[in-house]
């Protein structure tokens, strides 16, 4: 059992279908199972919101606002009233999670199951102990190409930057453990073959080169938001390598400025052990580089997307609400 996790548009999508190539692996659509910690805590509390959507579902408790988990997708083959049956009759998550897994596993005849959700990053420390057997891959890419992609499928430059940071450094917060892998996008298209041999040794699995030339039926298919340069079911390409760097320097001084100032608050580090707060740190950690500007001339705008997310959230009833906001903004020194 594995999850998979991390920011958004850092290559996770690749990484599911390369795995769901593989005979004996199940790498379905996202369900957002994982991305509620509280589950694994307080089952009977939270379980019969587990299937429900809008301000009746079970509710995230990080950067995300997302709603209920969407287990009805045809890679799984549950019907809802199975769903609500299974839910009833398992005891603890724990439970829930191998029912649920088992349908799929004996019609596929998988023997291992991957589930990725990015927003999984937020439970990889839980799942690790909660799940002995567990291990957690984490998909990392440049901040600022990240950034670049998720500007261009519709976040602005603050909500990306919390995006980013928040799941980037709740995922990096389980890097201690011998069941933690880390595959970077840049690895990943530019050596391909070395990389998923790398991957495969981790999941205990053989590795077949095959995984990474995608099917007819996927290439009929692709799977391409809007913003992306290409369809992650597609054949493996370096196209979004350095997009950063072709953005209009404006754009590309507010990327850093966002990323400069943005940190996640003292109390959720403290709450769900993330270890790091800001992106300094976790370039420093990663391998990146980090890089400065005057953030001043884009804080106001800043401030005022900040105050929209802290009411956005107040007024859906969210978790995050501005008593209990995840991000703060740390406007550093002018550079001179």
């Amino acid at each position: 059992m594995i999850l998979a996790g991390g920011s958004g548009s850092t290559g996770s999508s690749l990484l599911q279908a390369i795995l769901n190539r593989h005979a004996n692996v199940l790498a379905g659509q996202e369900t957002c199972l994982f991305i509620y910690p509280h589950l694994f805590f307080k089952w009977n509390r939270y379980k019969n919101y587990l299937i429900r959507r809008g301000v009746f579902g079970v509710k995230s408790t990080g950067w995300s606002l997302r709603n209920g988990a969407d287990l009805l997708h045809e890679d799984y083959g549950w019907e809802r009233a199975e769903i609500e049956q299974a839910i009833r009759e398992s005891a603890t998550f724990k439970d829930f999670v191998f029912r649920f897994f088992q349908k799929p596993l004996a019609q596929s005849g998988a023997s291992l199951w991957v589930e990725k959700t990015p927003q999984n990053a937020c439970s990889f420390q839980t799942f690790l102990k909660e799940f002995p057997q567990g291990k957690v891959i984490q998909t990392i890419r440049n901040p600022y190409d990240t950034m670049a992609s998720l500007l261009a499928r519709g976040f602005n430059a603050y909500e990306a930057a919390g995006y980013y940071v928040y799941h980037t450094a709740a995922a990096t917060s389980a890097n201690a453990s011998e069941r933690y892998f880390q595959i970077s996008y840049e690895d990943l298209v530019s050596q391909p073959e070395d990389c998923t041999a790398r991957l495969f040794r981790f999941i205990g699995l053989p590795f077949d080169p095959s995984v990474l030339k995608p099917s007819e039926e996927e290439l009929a298919n692709p799977l391409k938001l809007e913003g992306w340069n290409h369809s992650e079911r597609g054949h493996i390409a370096k196209s979004s390598v350095g997009r950063f760097q072709k953005l209009p320097e404006v754009r590309r001084n507010e990327i850093i400025a966002a990323l400069q100032v943005f940190k996640i608050n003292p109390s959720h580090q403290r709450k769900y052990g993330i270890r790091y707060a800001d992106c300094r740190s976790l370039c420093q950690t990663l391998g990146y580089e980090y890089q400065e500007t005057d953030p001043e001339p884009f804080m106001d705008q800043f401030r005022a997307w900040r105050r929209a997310d802290m009411h956005f959230r107040t007024r859906k009833l969210h978790p995050t609400h501005f008593l209990n906001y995840p991000g703060r903004l740390d406007p550093q020194p002018t550079i001179q």
